[in-house]
């Protein structure tokens, strides 16, 4: 029997998301740390290429 993986672009998206929104509220709270800014930033970016990642990938 073959199990068929379909990956979930969408859910991998909202979770880059929710990184980035947390981190944002972050930044606002400690906005001496820029750590937190550069990390909403990097999220940001994660989510605008979640389809690029490659299902292979998605499933390991």
């Amino acid at each position: 029997m073959t199990v068929s993986f379909v990956p979930d672009y969408d859910q991998l998206r909202t979770e880059f998301e929710g990184q980035a929104e947390f981190r944002r509220r972050k930044a606002v709270e400690y906005p001496g740390d820029a750590r937190n800014a550069e990390a909403a930033a990097l999220f940001d970016k994660l989510s605008a290429t979640a389809n690029a990642v490659s299902a292979p990938l998605m499933g390991a």
